[in-house]
């Protein structure tokens, strides 16, 4: 049992050194089992200090756990197992089934194996990770995070506007704090999303495992304010020369800090400045004796840990009369080196350490200048530099001047010279020799001074003349467009003495000077040592002697306009920021894809063996598939010859058969459904007359049996047939319903055989005949002037076939004239309508035999549509008596020789046309033909007066109309006595077209889309051939010798 203890014991050790990592990287996936990925927050509930204490499970040690469950947030109790996977399902079973086996002491040979494999599984998992944190710690964005947080140095972004290196950042940086942090809800947690400042910040610590940090939102927020309220660090010091403390000037508190990491040690006078929020420290003595360390040694203000950089190639060594500054990411010291102080004149050097190189090869550069003018030093004067940040370059103020082939100026009161470094051209320059009414002397300047508004801030010693060698503290200006020094009142109480070498460092430098030094004149008094003064150039500013009225209202301005460019340019770097945050994440995903891929890889590998052997197969299979396919399409194309050599077969069968009484025994609805289709398959009728005999024998069986075609039923129609609408057909009552949220128009039968005489039941039987008639016709003809079939369906409530159409608003064309504006021009282009469809009709011969106004309908659109096909017919020469009866119109537009006939005729084209003229005298006259007169006197005018016309019923009478216009004109062609000499439907066509009429009514798209729609659902029906066949040999049609059950195959 000892490999278990083992693996528990790496168990606790794995947990101990992954829970940092959890915080920067959390993992995908975790080590409980599949059942325990809805739960978390496991807590031990029992805690034993000896093994027999601990409660036992089938004689297994156990502990109960404490759980949440993430689906509801409920808690539980968990019961794990000691050395098995918390609550596995198979854990109690295998336990017991261990317990009978007599071998139980080889159980731990037999599990070893698994658990070292564990191990082994969760070391490497642990070395990845390791490799994954040390990559992104190299991750370029470190660089990124020291630019953005380098805001408090002196960084100014014009180059003639120096002062908002020190104010325009720094307020603009403010704003952005105070709206950051003063975000909270309720909760007091902070409303804007700053995860990524902590883990920016973590990747400053890099070089090691034991470098990764992890901080809070509070203390990312504590150090970012004490940078904006000025805290003030001091490194070292004569009795702690290794502690470092923290001035607080918003609480004027000092603080002893504690730091980790690679700590400097004790030091001596170390150069020190800021970069963001790291804090840079170099040189200094080690023991108050010679040597020098020359590391650079990194602060992470947040994480307060050290790091030692270790530079690559030269680096500066033992400087004295230094001075060092940071300007961005780049950090300058100045001075000169020991073993070359006090040689007389010697040039200093200027050493550059850019930030960015930490990420690759961390490098000292040595900055050579390039022009011959540059500051000399010499030791017999005591000089030093002050170098400050200036104009995205240096300023350098020292007090002596020189070039290479000069001495420096034998005197050494003249004053102190102020230089400025360009950092691209690599030149010093400097603002020639200083006037004012006081000689600053440099050599006790304090170590921090404020460029704003061209002017310079230093506090130092002055000597009030040549003769005088008195040593007093005061603030001083230089105006650099004036080169001149000032003495400022600016009142120092109590007085310093003493000024502190330059081991002091502000996070901010902004507007105030911090320094140490003593108080009073006694230097004896240890009490007296180590203050802080503050000097607040805010109350500086204002002076008019320095700063003029106009240009600080001119400051004023500018400020506010950079504020606002400034801002947007912190918005676009945020927005940068959160881009590279989702690549971040996506790349994450990518990895965890990756990964998930190369198993997937490895399992095609060996699937790709598999699938080599059976590409022979599949191969083959292709070659037999093609085979299959070939002798498929032979199948399909005999199949369909023999369907439509089938189909014709049976068709011209039903064609040649003679219409006896047993043709009504067969079943109608499957020889309708055939004869549909045939109707709507071109290729099966060769000729306008086989197609004409199609749709007759159609219509006829339709009408016969009082069947409609499978592929007009209709379902969901609703309709109240309680009241009926005031409009009656002529052969069945018309209701109003809907059907797919349209309203329609439904026809039924008004019949009730029950109560009928044998003539009224006949009656009724011819009704019925004409709706299906009328119902055949529709489902085969389509044109924009007639009106369109929906479908039909059986009413259950009435045992009648119902006809669907559209509803149209406009009623009928005399109900529309009425109601409209009743011009020529809109009589014109209804009749046009009207005639366009009738010439529809008689192309596919099909005659209406009931025109008349009341029969044509009007659209939305105001476009006439043909209605009312009940006694419509197909042309034909073969028409008996009775079924010229069911043809039968209204007298009154009735044409003569239909109704002085010898017996019942059929309807001719040439008898729709006087129904044409009758509808233009409707329009014209706003009347019906013959109005007054009875059926049968209508026959008997005919009679008497062979010209009597619906214009002139009496002979030698006036004209109903006296000048009824083109209209009327045209209705008297339409009534020439000899049918063949009326016109066409295309004639009437062309005539009304050549009248010109303008066409304003509104489109009709809209409405034929409506059609369309309510069209599409229409069933599709199958045929069946062969029950067609046998319903043929039932009925003894059979003459053409086919052979009973021939299938469709």
């Amino acid at each position: 049992m000892h490999s278990i203890s083992l693996s528990h014991q790496f168990r606790q050790l794995l947990q101990s050194q992954s829970e940092t990592i959890h915080t920067i990287a959390p993992p995908s996936t975790t080590s409980l089992p599949d059942e325990c990925q809805s739960h978390r927050s496991f807590v031990p509930l029992e805690q034993h200090g000896r093994t027999t204490e601990r409660r036992k499970l089938k004689n297994w040690y156990s502990t109960v756990y404490r759980a949440i469950k993430t689906s509801d947030g409920r808690p539980i109790a968990l019961c794990g197992v000691e050395n098995y996977r918390l609550m596995h399902q198979s854990a109690f079973s295998a336990i017991e089934l261990w317990s009978r086996n007599r071998l139980i002491d080889h159980l731990p040979e037999m599990i070893r194996p698994k658990i070292q494999q564990e191990m082994e599984d969760a070391m490497l998992a642990t070395d990845r990770l390791k490799t994954e944190l040390l990559s992104e710690l190299e991750n370029p964005r470190l660089i990124r995070l020291l630019c953005k947080f380098g805001f408090i140095n002196e960084r100014p972004e014009f180059a003639l506007e120096p002062r908002w290196s020190e104010t325009g950042d720094r307020y603009i940086i403010k704003l952005f704090r105070d709206y950051v942090f003063h975000q909270v809800d309720e909760y007091g947690n902070p409303a804007a999303n700053m995860t990524h400042v902590p883990t920016c910040l973590n990747k400053l610590d890099a070089g090691s495992e034991e470098h990764v940090m992890v901080v809070s939102y509070k203390e990312i927020k504590a150090c970012i304010e004490g940078a904006f309220s000025g805290d003030v660090y001091v490194y070292g010091g004569t009795n702690d020369p290794g502690t470092l403390s923290r001035y607080s000037t918003k609480d004027n508190a000092v603080t002893l800090l504690q730091c980790g990491g690679n700590h400097p040690g004790k030091l001596y006078t170390p150069l020190m400045t800021i970069v963001g929020s790291v804090l840079a420290l170099h040189g200094g003595y080690k023991d108050r004796g010679e040597h020098v360390d020359r590391s650079l040694f990194l602060l992470n203000l947040v994480s307060r840990k050290w790091s030692k950089i270790t530079a690559h190639g030269d680096a500066p060594d033992d400087l004295v009369e230094r001075s060092m500054v940071a300007v961005d990411t780049t950090i300058y010291i100045y001075g000169i080196s020991k073993y070359r102080y006090g040689l007389g004149v010697t040039e200093p050097d200027l050493w550059a350490f850019n930030l960015n190189t930490l990420r690759t090869k961390p490098t000292w550069e040595l900055v050579k200048p390039c022009s011959p003018e540059r500051p000399l030093l010499v030791r017999a004067l005591d000089e030093k530099g002050i170098l400050v940040p200036y104009r995205k370059g240096l300023m350098l103020i020292a007090s002596c001047f020189g070039f290479l082939t000069k001495a420096p100026p034998p005197k050494r009161d003249l004053g102190t010279f102020v230089w400025t470094f360009d950092l691209k051209s690599k030149c010093w320059s400097t603002l020639g020799r200083i006037v004012g009414d006081s000689l600053l002397q440099s050599r006790l300047l304090a170590p921090a001074v404020v460029v704003f508004d061209d002017v310079v801030y230093a506090v130092g010693d002055y000597t009030p003349g040549l003769d005088k060698r008195i040593v007093k503290y005061s603030v001083f200006a230089f105006n650099i467009s004036e080169r001149r020094w000032s003495k400022l009142d600016y009142p120092l109480d109590p007085r310093p003495h003493m000024l502190s070498q330059p081991k002091i460092c502000a996070t901010t430098r902004g507007l105030k000077i911090f320094f140490c030094g003593g108080i009073g004149d006694d230097p004896n008094r240890p009490d007296r040592n180590g203050m802080v003064y503050v000097i607040d150039i805010k109350r500086i500013v204002h002076n008019s002697s320095i700063h003029p009225a106009e240009k600080l209202t001119e400051i004023q301005k500018t400020s506010q306009i950079n504020l606002e460019e400034k801002f947007s340019q912190l918005e676009r770097e945020n927005e940068k920021l959160k881009h590279s945050q989702v690549i971040l994440a996506e790349l994450q995903r990518e990895k965890e894809k990756s990964k998930h891929d190369q198993i997937i890889l490895a399992k095609l590998k060996q699937e790709n063996e598999e699938l080599k052997r059976k590409q022979i197969i599949f191969a083959e299979l292709e070659r037999e598939n093609d085979e299959l396919k070939r002798g498929r399409v032979i199948l399909e194309k005999e199949n369909e010859e023999l369907k439509h050599s089938l189909g014709q077969t049976i068709l011209e069968t039903l064609l040649a058969a003679n219409m006896s009484t047993n043709m009504w025994e067969m079943d109608a609805q499957d020889v309708v459904d055939f004869l549909a289709e045939v109707v709507e398959r071109q290729e099966l009728h060769q000729s306008r007359t086989e197609r004409r005999r199609i749709l007759n024998l159609f219509r006829r069986i339709a009408k016969s049996a009082q069947v409609f075609p499978k592929c007009t039923e209709l379902s969901g129609v609703q309709c109240n047939f309680t009241y009926p609408m005031n409009d009656e057909g002529g052969y069945g009552l018309i209701y109003k319903g809907t059907f797919n949220q349209q309203a329609v128009c439904v026809k039924v039968v008004r019949a009730n055989e029950s109560s009928m005489t044998a003539d009224a039941k006949d009656s009724v039987r011819r009704i019925l005949r004409a709706q299906t008639g009328e119902l055949a016709l529709l489902a085969h003809v389509s044109h924009l002037n007639i009106i369109p079939l929906y479908g039909a369906y059986f009413s259950a409530e009435n045992k009648r076939i119902c006809i669907v159409t559209p509803w149209m608003e406009n009623g009928d064309l005399t109900e529309f004239l009425r109601k409209s504006n009743n011009t020529s021009s809109i009589q014109i282009l209804l009749m046009s309508d009207i005639a366009a469809g009738l010439q529809y009709l008689h192309d596919m011969d099909i005659i209406h035999a009931d025109l008349k106004a009341k029969n044509v309908l009007v659209s939305r659109s105001q476009r006439a549509i043909l209605a009312d096909f009940g006694v419509s017919t197909i042309l034909s020469t073969n028409v008996g008596a009775t079924t010229a009866r069911d043809f039968a119109g209204t007298n009154h537009w009735m044409a003569p020789e239909l109704l002085l006939g010898e017996g019942p005729l059929p309807p001719t084209p040439q008898s729709d046309m006087w129904g044409f003229g009758c509808i233009c005298f409707e329009v014209s006259a706003d009347q019906i033909p013959f109005n007054g007169y009875q059926s049968g006197q209508v026959i008997a005018a005919l009679i008497l007066n062979p010209k009597a016309t619906p214009l002139r019923p009496r002979k030698n009478g006036d004209p109903i109309v006296a000048d009824g216009g083109p209209l009327l004109t045209l209705a008297e062609e339409c009534w020439n006595r000899d049918p063949s000499q009326r016109p066409t439907a295309a004639k009437a066509l062309q005539f009304l077209s050549d009248l010109n009429v303008k066409d304003e009514r509104p489109s009709m798209e809209e409405e034929l889309a409506m059609f369309e729609a309510a069209k599409s659902g229409r069933p599709e029906v199958k045929i069946d051939y062969g029950r067609i066949l046998s319903i043929i040999h039932k009925v003894g049609l059979n003459c053409f010798g086919i052979r009973i059950g021939m299938t469709e195959q």
